[in-house]
């Protein structure tokens, strides 16, 4: 009977033990995750096509409020090769046409920053 009452308690410890994990899961992460999805979503979003592209490459942006916005083209090493949009822009959606027939094939990143916020899609131009 000791035994029993003794497993008993440890299983009542790990209970408690794993109602504390997640109640600090709960005050320490998820409020986290909440600004995280609030900066990747609902800031701003990118998308680009057709992928891979011949010469020229669509891009279309959403805007969730106004904001200094910056478009640039990447080559594989990291230099800016066009710039595109550097002006405050009104939330909305925007579409943009990059021309790369003067750029050799190979591998480019479409950057947008707006705000403090910023992603990059890699594009590759063939032709």
């Amino acid at each position: 009977m000791q035994w029993e009452n003794s497993h008993y308690l440890e299983t009542e410890e790990s209970i408690e033990y794993v109602q504390e994990l997640i109640n600090s899961i709960r005050k320490n992460y998820l409020s986290v995750q909440e600004f995280t999805n609030d900066i990747t979503i609902d800031k701003f979003s990118l998308n680009t096509y057709p992928n891979p592209f011949n010469s020229t490459c669509q891009i279309e942006f959403k805007l969730s409020e106004n904001k200094l916005t910056t478009v640039s083209v990447n080559d594989i090493a990291g230099r800016e090769v066009d710039l595109l949009v550097h002006s405050v822009l009104s939330k909305g959606i925007y579409q943009l046409s990059w021309n790369g027939s003067n750029q050799i094939s190979g591998i480019y990143f479409i950057r947008i920053v707006a705000g403090n916020h910023s992603t990059t899609k890699k594009v590759l131009l063939l032709k």
